[in-house]
């Protein structure tokens, strides 16, 4: 009587507590079982969707947790398609913010058994974007990157990646948060360590927070030559922000010694000296035209158009291969052509190079300018 009471109870426990999961007490034969197995796929299908409904989603990971041991792959598979299904229609919804946290908590939870689910992982990262949450968006992708299911994912992937990037780089830029920009190319570089344009951005960054040893080591680890001019131009810019430019009064101005270097100049051991006029408020570089045509400057045939007293007019555009100025060598230097009326002046310097950096100009108050070198002289 005792076992008959325990054998009824027993079965009560099966049938109401685990619905679906226990049909019978008798053993099925083997045609049965074949039965039993196919028609219970749509009814625990059926039982996981209405938890997630339900908002159950700890009683949906246990029940895909004691699946993986009852049924077979195929109809695993399955039941982890519904899942994804779930999450990819809430993302058509409008979700209110609390339960946008626990869904992202359910995905979270999931992944971390089944990890190789990039279905649910892209739906995560949606639904991070929907919850204004880009960097972990990003990093969501990142993690589709390490298991990818085809090389065609992993275009789509990158691409999609490199738009999100975009867009909170943007948005820092226009918060004006140099800081958090260093902190998010450092961050970035850490998931993807080979990527020399995060570690050309970073370095971009340091520079205008000040941290340049930082900022020079990183360029010097960037090996993918299409970058290179971008490494030289912000190279030069390290040396500017390090270096002094040595100034001097010329008759009520201030001005600086520069020089030019061209090795299409036929004796290539000789060099231009010229003095320029530290001019902020001049938006390029100008030197006058005889200057540039003696030290051998490359006329680009091509005119910019701008503003003097005397009005508007074109200027011939030439590139120098290498400008000194103060103790830094600018490389390919687009500057322009003009007649300069001031005595003694050459050229104007103007914030395409005095603005790239915070340039220190050291200059005493009562020094006097010193006489042009006549060694290399070209100028008369």
């Amino acid at each position: 009587m005792g076992l008959f009471i325990v054998g009824l109870l027993s079965g009560w426990f099966a049938r109401d507590i685990m619905p679906g999961w226990v049909s019978s007490f008798q053993a099925p034969s083997s045609s049965e079982t074949d039965q039993a197995t196919t028609a219970s796929i749509p009814e625990k299908t059926t039982t996981l969707t209405g938890l997630m409904q339900q908002g159950s989603f700890e009683q949906t990971l246990i029940q895909l947790d004691e699946s993986q041991l009852q049924l077979d792959a195929e109809s695993i598979a399955e039941l982890l398609i519904e899942v994804a299904q779930f999450i990819e229609n809430a993302l058509d919804q409008k979700l209110e913010a609390s339960y946008l946290e626990v869904l992202i908590q359910f995905a979270g939870d999931y992944l971390e058994t089944h990890i190789y689910d990039n279905r649910v992982r892209k739906a995560l990262a949606d639904l991070y974007l929907k919850n204004n949450k880009a960097e972990q968006a990003i990093r969501s992708l990142y993690k589709i990157l390490e298991f990818p299911d085809s090389e065609l994912q992993t275009t789509r992937v990158r691409s999609r990646i490199r738009v999100l990037v975009q867009g909170q780089r943007s948005a820092l830029i226009a918060e004006e948060e140099n800081l958090r920009l260093v902190v998010f190319y450092t961050w970035l570089l850490r998931l993807d360590t080979g990527n020399d344009m995060y570690r050309m951005m970073l370095a971009t960054w340091k520079v205008r927070t000040g941290e340049l040893q930082e900022a020079e080591d990183l360029l010097a680890e960037i090996s993918d030559v299409t970058l290179f001019s971008q490494v030289t131009v912000l190279s030069e810019s390290i040396a500017l922000q390090r270096s002094d430019i040595p100034g001097y009064h010329l008759n009520g101005h201030l001005v600086t010694d520069a020089y030019i270097h061209n090795t299409t100049v036929q004796n290539t051991n000789s060099r231009t000296k010229l003095r320029l006029l530290i001019d902020t408020g001049a938006s390029i570089t100008t030197i006058n035209v005889r200057v540039l045509e003696l030290a051998g400057a490359e006329n680009t045939g091509r005119t910019a158009l701008i503003g003097t007293a005397s009005g508007r007019v074109d200027a011939p555009v030439y590139r120098i291969e290498s400008l000194l100025v103060g103790n830094v060598h600018l490389s390919n230097q687009i500057v322009l052509g003009m007649r300069i009326q001031l005595p003694g002046i050459d050229g104007l310097l103007g914030m395409d190079i005095l603005g790239r950096t915070d340039l220190n100009l050291v200059y005493p108050k009562l020094r006097s300018a010193p006489a042009h070198d006549s060694e290399n002289q070209v100028l008369q």
